[in-house]
C-alpha cells in the first residue's frame, strides 16, 4: 500500500488537476485590548459636581439665614425693648418739663380758668408720670438698668412734692413766693429727675446704635456672602457648562444620536451615515466612524475570502472527482492485467506439461538417440527456446507481482 501511495504521488502534475486561488492574507489575529471600566464615571462627574454646587448653594442658604435669624432677632429686641423704652423716656422727659411749665403758667395766668386749666393738666401729668415710670421700671431687666432705675422712682415723688407744695402757693394766691420756689426747688428737683433720665437715654441710644451698627454689619456680611454665593455658583455654573461642552465635544455629537449610530452598527447596518463636525477627529462619534469603516473592511475582506474558499473547494472536489475517476480506470487495468497473467500462468504450466511428456518421449526414445540425433539436435534447440521462453515468463511474472503488491490485488 505504501509502494502503491508513492506511486501514485510520484505521477505526473498534468495527471492531476487541482488548482487553489489564492487568498488574500488573513489580517493577524492580536491579543484583545483589556479596557478597565473608570470607577469615576462621567454620571458620578456631573453628580458630584451638580452636589458640589447644591450644597454650596445649601450652605449658602444656611448661612444667610442664621445671619437674617440674628438681624431679625437684633431688630426685635431692638422694636421690643431700646425703641419703647426710648419712647418712655421722651414722654417722661416731655410731661415732667410739661409740668413745670404749667406751674410757670399757673403763676401767670390772668384769670382763675387759666390757673385751673394748668392746675389741671399739672394733676393729669403727674398721674400720666406715675404710670409710665411703673412701665419703664418694669422694662429694665438687667442689672445695669435696674440700677439706673433705682433712684427714679424717689426723684419723681419728690419732684411731685415739690410741684404739690409749688401749687399750693399758687392757688393760696401767693404768685411771688410761688415764682421763687418754682426757680428755686421745682425746676432744680425736675432738673436732678431728668439727669438719669437722660443718662438712661443716652445709654439706650448707644444700645440701640450697637444693635444697629450689628445689624448692619449682619446685613453687610449676608450681603457679602449672597454676592460670594452668586459669584462663586456662577463660575461654578460656568465650569459645568464648560465641562459639559468638553463632553459633548468628546463625544461628538448628542448622546441620542451616538445611541442610534451605535445600535445601527450593532445591528449590522454598515451604511448608516455618520457625520462629523468640522475639525472631529478624536471624538466618540470619530471613533464609531472608524470602527464602521475597519468593520465594512473586515467583512468585505471575509466575503472575499468566503468566495475564494468557495471556488477553490469546488476545484478541489472536480480535482478529487477526475482523480477518482483516474483510479477507477487504474484499478479496471490492473484487474484486466491480473487476468492476463492468470492465462499467462496457465500457458506456462501447460508448457511445463508439454516439457515433462517430452522428456518422457526422449528417455523412451533414448535406444533411437542414434537413429533420432538429428531430432534430439532439433529437441534440444526447441528445449533452449522453451527455456529461455521460461525465463522470460519467470520475469513476467514478477513484474506482475510486483504490479499486484503495489496495487494491492
Amino acid at each position: 500500500m505504501k509502494k502503491a501511495i508513492s506511486t501514485i504521488t510520484s505521477w505526473p502534475e498534468s495527471q492531476v488537476i487541482c488548482r487553489v486561488r489564492k487568498s488574500p492574507a488573513m489580517p493577524v489575529h492580536r491579543s484583545p485590548t483589556v479596557v478597565k471600566r473608570s470607577r469615576f464615571t462621567l454620571a458620578m462627574r456631573l453628580f458630584t459636581m451638580s452636589a458640589i454646587l447644591v450644597a454650596a448653594m445649601v450652605y449658602v442658604a444656611v448661612m444667610v439665614w442664621q445671619l437674617m435669624a440674628q438681624v431679625t432677632h437684633h431688630t426685635e429686641s431692638v422694636n421690643a425693648t431700646c425703641v419703647p423704652q426710648l419712647q418712655r423716656i421722651s414722654e417722661l422727659e416731655l410731661n415732667v418739663t410739661r409740668a413745670s411749665l404749667q406751674v410757670r403758667h399757673a403763676i401767670l395766668s390772668r384769670t382763675p380758668d387759666e390757673m385751673n386749666v394748668a392746675l389741671a393738666d399739672i394733676g393729669a401729668k403727674r398721674k400720666l408720670l406715675e404710670e409710665r415710670l411703673e412701665e419703664f421700671g418694669g422694662a429694665m431687666v438687667t442689672q445695669e438698668e435696674r440700677e439706673a432705675f433705682a433712684p427714679m422712682p424717689a426723684l419723681l415723688r419728690k419732684f411731685i412734692a415739690v410741684a404739690t407744695e409749688n401749687v399750693g402757693l399758687i392757688q393760696a394766691g401767693r404768685k411771688d413766693e410761688a415764682f421763687a420756689f418754682l426757680v428755686d426747688k421745682t425746676i432744680p428737683t425736675r432738673n436732678r429727675l431728668l439727669a438719669p433720665l437722660a443718662a438712661e437715654k443716652a445709654r439706650q441710644g448707644s444700645v440701640l446704635s450697637s444693635a444697629l451698627v450689628a445689624v448692619a454689619g449682619e446685613s453687610a456680611t449676608a450681603r457679602n456672602i449672597v454676592v460670594g454665593a452668586v459669584v462663586a455658583v456662577g463660575l461654578g455654573l460656568m465650569l459645568f457648562s464648560g465641562y459639559v461642552v468638553l463632553v459633548m465635544r468628546r463625544l461628538g455629537d448628542e448622546p441620542a444620536r451616538l445611541k442610534e449610530v451605535a445600535s445601527a452598527v450593532a445591528a449590522g447596518d454598515l451604511a448608516t451615515t455618520i457625520e462629523l463636525r468640522r475639525g472631529d477627529t478624536d471624538s466618540v462619534m470619530a471613533e464609531l466612524r472608524t470602527m464602521r469603516d475597519h468593520l465594512a473592511r473586515t467583512v468585505q475582506e471575509v466575503r472575499d475570502n468566503a468566495d475564494s474558499v468557495a471556488g477553490a473547494s469546488s476545484e478541489i472536489a472536480s480535482g478529487n472527482s477526475d482523480l477518482a475517476s483516474r483510479t477507477e480506470l487504474q484499478a479496471r487495468s490492473l484487474q484486466q492485467t491480473a487476468a492476463s497473467m492468470e492465462e499467462l500462468g496457465t500457458t506456462v504450466r501447460q508448457n511445463a506439461n508439454n516439457a515433462c511428456q517430452a522428456n518422457q518421449l526422449a528417455i523412451g526414445s533414448s535406444q533411437l538417440v542414434e537413429q533420432g540425433g538429428e531430432m534430439v539436435r532439433e529437441v534440444v534447440e526447441t528445449m533452449r527456446g522453451i527455456n529461455e521462453s521460461s525465463n522470460k515468463i519467470a520475469e513476467i511474472i514478477g513484474v506482475i507481482n510486483g504490479i499486484a503488491i503495489q496495487t494491492n490485488i
